[in-house]
């Protein structure tokens, strides 16, 4: 059996740092596949999908898909693997769409998730964006399929095929992600987070840009430990998960009120809690909670204390810059 490791190594052998297609397809395979996984027509058709996503290869497709048809055929005659390229449409030989109606983008997505859906199933649609929609897939059990789509399909047999989702997240019925399975998310500069939840915490990647670069691995025990990815998160599941279940959010409500009481109450420890409350106020207002009135109250009550408070005074004004 030929894997992924082996079509990797003979890129690697090719200094992939000198052409950025065959250099797109080796970081993909190192850092978004399985590398002992077997090598497949299907497999490459996917890591077409994904470049896609990028405008830089939307814009150069004849030398992504030129390029890549070159190495692939020059690795079958080196090791004679029986591999159907007759299966794979090169990124020369492909039509993206952009899909620019919201009611035309709903029909293409309620079409290629209701083939996917089973019995009992519920799908809800969330525009979050010009670019981008979010489905949510409800399983009977209380299970949740989260995708975040972008405005892009291509043109296949004659019909819309969207490319694949920019996230992906399963949740189990009480609202927690789902250990041992893997997710992506996009997070912020062209920038994915591909992780899984083992016994030992997070572990993954970040992945950056058009060539599918790694930036860093993700080995945490708690997924708040890395900021890039929690935010990320916690942004996206604002539309759908109620704030009020959500611990992260009633942890930092409570932490609020506590400190505004103590402030309030001239305890010694007051200012000492209500700073670090009001950084973290802040930061949840910015990146995940933009228009929670209740936050946005309790953040707001702090700094008033601040400015007419004689001890409030050597703290930093709500307007100066702060830590994220």
């Amino acid at each position: 059996m030929i894997s992924v490791t082996h079509l990797a190594q003979y890129l690697l052998q090719l200094d992939p740092q000198k052409n950025v297609a065959r250099l797109a397809l080796y970081n993909y395979l190192k850092n978004c596949c399985d590398l002992s996984s077997p090598l497949s027509a299907q497999l490459i058709t996917q890591f077409y999908r994904k470049a896609l996503l990028f405008q830089y290869w939307q814009t150069h497709q004849k030398i992504l898909g030129e390029t890549l048809r070159a190495d692939l055929e020059s690795f079958l005659r080196e090791t004679q693997v029986a591999l159907d390229l007759d299966r794979i449409r090169h990124a020369d030989e492909v039509q993206v769409v952009a899909l620019e109606q919201a009611r035309d983008l709903q029909d293409v997505i309620e079409l290629q998730m209701r083939r996917e859906m089973g019995t009992g199933d519920r799908l809800k649609l969330v525009r979050l964006s010009a670019q981008q929609t979010l489905s949510l897939k409800l399983n009977p059990s209380g299970c949740l399929k989260v995708r975040v789509h972008p405005h892009w399909a291509l043109i296949m047999d004659g019909q819309l095929e969207l490319l694949p989702p920019l996230t992906q997240l399963e949740y189990s019925s009480q609202m927690e992600l789902l250990p041992h399975v893997l997710h992506w998310l996009d997070t912020a500069m062209m920038t994915t987070a591909h992780f899984a939840l083992r016994e030992g915490g997070v572990e993954g990647l970040l992945v950056r840009g058009y060539t599918f670069q790694k930036m860093e691995s993700l080995r945490q025990a708690t997924l708040s430990q890395n900021s890039e990815l929690f935010y990320g998160l916690k942004r996206l599941e604002r539309h759908y998960i109620n704030s009020k279940s959500d611990p992260f959010y009633q942890e930092l409500v409570a932490l609020l009120e506590k400190s505004y009481q103590l402030i309030s109450a001239q305890h010694p420890e007051g200012a000492h809690m209500a700073q670090e409350a009001l950084r973290r106020g802040r930061m949840a207002l910015k990146n995940i909670f933009p228009n929670d009135k209740l936050l946005l109250l309790l953040v707001t009550n702090i700094e008033y204390w601040m400015l007419t408070s004689s001890k409030g005074k050597e703290w930093p004004s709500a307007n100066q810059p702060h830590e994220l």
